[in-house]
């Protein structure tokens, strides 16, 4: 009986604590935008982040945050094009629509991997090895 009645208790202290829960920003600053996409502390429908990924792309992406969480559909875009639909439940990562080369079914990074191979070369001047200087 004690154990049942120290387990209630505790069960009660927890729903308790977690019902306090913390109070979410439901705006973002310009900080939060121009780094990668982070929900952490937000409570936001039209969140939006601008930032350069690991593949070296300029991505743009729209979201919305619940309690801190990803939660629903973000949409992806680098120069402008949509690259990806990505669904988030409770900040896991559900399933992504790849628009990169048809509609297929992937993961986020494999997707955003997908576009950086498939992208076209930026042409930068190249130096003129051979020219002398005097």
């Amino acid at each position: 009986m004690k154990k049942i009645t120290l387990t209630l208790a505790l069960c009660g202290l927890a729903a308790l604590l977690t019902s306090c829960g913390g109070s979410y920003r439901k705006v973002q600053s310009m900080e939060e935008q121009m780094s990668p996409y982070t929900c952490a502390g937000l409570h936001v429908k039209h969140a939006q982040w601008h930032f350069v990924d690991d593949f070296g792309q300029q991505v743009d992406v729209m979201g919305s945050c619940a309690k801190g969480m990803k939660h629903g559909t973000f949409e992806f875009a680098v120069g402008g094009q949509l690259v990806a639909k990505t669904k988030y439940i409770k900040d896991n990562e559900s399933y992504t629509t790849c628009l990169v080369m048809g509609k297929t079914r992937t993961n986020l990074n494999e997707c955003m991997k997908l576009r950086a191979a498939n992208a076209p070369a930026q042409s930068a001047p190249m130096p003129n090895v051979n020219a002398q200087q005097f």
